[in-house]
């Protein structure tokens, strides 16, 4: 029995704070109770494996315990749209929700958890999918357990500690940081998710904790703005990709970045810039292209594993990342790394984050650069125009990169596309140069029956050429192609639109405009709004039918 598992047995009367919900709070008893009458319940179920997918914290803790204490595989899905629901029951892999079970779970009695090797109770992860189809990856309840362990002795945590976060549960940063290791450590989390600065300062406000720690990521921290807030924190942690160089000075204070993968669990940490120090458990190496490999008990496999990283081998264990080796091109016989590349543009006083890539273009390979801007930046590209922006852009640049090293396309959006996992994505920034009618889309949250997304429309979008002349609007029947489109992506596939009603447009959508999506279903019906902030621009109802009814 590993050591997590002994904590909850111990701690299996105690009633202290286990999760704090929005409607009061759950002890230790409580959950180890609820997991015990779950999985009695589930032990009836005939299934072998289940897909989790709760937004709810407390919850999916209940249920991933309950899963693994009834013998099933626990399959952690990169999403809950219908394209991976559907892939997944293929599998015979259903989603888990214990809402539509409460009522028989609760008919069971509460009972001491039956013995069960943990160390071999399957967990399945999925990759964050960034560059392509995400990546099944098996790994064991016994493996995440050696990685808590390395994390309770490198960073203990006082009592009745609070654990925030900003990161989602569903994905191995969050999973470990905000739900296993308080747990082992008799901490608290926030059922909660805080998705914006906002939601984070209401949650700090009303749990008013002792002690608290956030676990976040680069994205959520290079947006928040309160420094003092920050500062509230006992530890803030951060993992998904690299952390702006700004980030420790603009909220004044140490961040702990954890450099890991899915595959391999944590590597490393540091305190931003300092190298990066490897965990106790885990033994690295790099080859003759400088590739970093390592070994570690707590990997999907026991063998050495290719990071795909370049590093440089520093004293008492730590390293130097020098960029992904998948990231070096090759320009008119020229080696160029785009990281490096990638320095100086994010170092520039008018670009907050960038991303390089190399676009192909009539069989020549062309540098491209999206980039966020300062508020300052963004007035000037309204007033200047986007060509002498970039040109102004590119002559001062000529003192850091040299000319082939200077972008020769250039996108300007609010947010680079990242996943769930705060991962880039990589297949949507290179779309980004693509000719289309309909804007830049990320989705924000999809199930069933709801489904909210950002919506970005670009000035190069084709439905603003000439409509109108000096005047670009974006028209109103590409608005409900872009609407059927959404709704027939993510909550009504194989289905065709026949009717629409309570049609309005209120407020026109121009280049740079930054629009909210908001989409609820009712069996074949869906509700619609597009929203600027708080300004209504449109709305309807559309009906939708299968298909294959409608071709006969």
């Amino acid at each position: 029995m590993n050591t997590l598992i002994q904590h909850l047995h111990r701690a299996r009367a105690a009633t202290d704070t286990l999760a704090y919900l929005q409607a009061g709070s759950r002890s230790y008893a409580d959950f180890y109770q609820a997991v015990s009458q779950h999985a009695q319940y589930l032990r009836t179920m005939p299934a072998t494996a289940w897909a989790l997918w709760c937004d709810d914290s407390y919850q999916f803790a209940v249920d991933f315990f309950a899963l693994l204490l009834a013998g099933k595989t626990v399959v952690l899905p990169p999403n809950r749209i219908t394209a991976t629901v559907d892939s997944l029951a293929a599998l015979d892999i259903h989603y888990w929700d214990s809402t539509e079970h409460s009522a028989a779970i609760q008919n069971h009695v509460a009972d001491a958890w039956p013995e069960l090797d943990w160390q071999q109770a399957p967990v399945v992860f999925y990759t964050s999918g960034s560059t392509g189809t995400p990546k099944r990856i098996e790994r064991t309840f016994g493996q995440l357990q050696c990685e808590i362990d390395v994390l309770h002795a490198l960073f203990p945590w006082p009592a009745h500690t609070t654990v925030f976060a900003t990161v989602s549960h569903q994905h191995l940063f969050g999973l470990c940081y905000k739900i296993l290791l308080p747990l082992q450590q008799g901490a608290a989390f926030v059922n909660e998710q805080s998705l914006y600065p906002e939601d984070l300062q209401r949650l700090y406000q009303h749990y008013q904790p002792d002690v608290s720690v956030l676990i976040s990521s680069p994205a959520f921290l290079s947006r928040w703005q309160e420094p003092q807030a920050a500062c509230k924190y006992l530890q803030v942690f951060s993992s998904g990709g690299p952390l702006p160089a700004n980030v420790p000075t603009q909220l004044q204070r140490d961040i702990v970045e954890i450099f890991g993968s899915s595959e391999s669990g944590g590597i490393a940490w540091r305190h931003a810039p300092q190298a990066w120090q490897v965990f106790p458990n885990v033994r690295i190496r790099v080859d003759d292209t400088q590739q970093l490999w390592l070994q570690t008990e707590h990997a999907h496999t026991p063998e050495w594993m290719a990071t795909g990283d370049a590093a440089r081998l520093l004293p008492e264990h730590s390293f130097e990342l020098l960029g992904r080796l998948d990231r070096m091109v090759k320009l008119e016989e020229k080696r160029l790394s785009l990281d490096a590349i990638e320095l100086p543009l994010r170092a520039h006083e008018l670009i907050d984050d960038v991303h390089v890539c190399v676009l192909q273009n009539a069989g020549k390979q062309q540098l491209a650069a999206v980039c966020t801007l300062t508020e300052t930046a963004w007035q000037q590209l309204r007033e200047q125009g986007k060509y002498v922006f970039v040109q102004a852009l590119k002559r001062s640049l000529r003192t850091h990169l040299e000319s082939i090293a200077i972008p020769k396309r250039w996108r300007f959006v609010p947010e680079l596309p990242r996943n769930s996992q705060s991962k880039l994505n990589r297949a949507a920034i290179v779309d980004m140069f693509a000719l289309h009618k309909r804007p830049v889309s990320q989705v924000l949250h999809a199930d069933e029956h709801h489904a909210e997304l950002r919506l970005w429309f670009p000035p190069e979008l084709q439905c603003f050429q000439g409509h109108f002349p000096g005047l670009p609007i974006y028209p109103g029947v590409a608005q409900l192609d872009l609407v059927q489109h959404h709704i027939r992506s993510l909550l009504l596939p194989e289905h065709v639109c026949t009717g629409v009603e309570q049609l309005k447009f209120q407020q026109p959508i121009r280049p740079y405009d930054e629009v909210t999506l908001q989409l609820q279903r009712s069996d074949a019906k869906v509700q619609f709004k597009l929203l600027r902030g708080d300004t209504p621009l449109a709305s309807g109802r559309l009906y939708f039918e299968e298909a294959a009814h409608v071709q006969h």
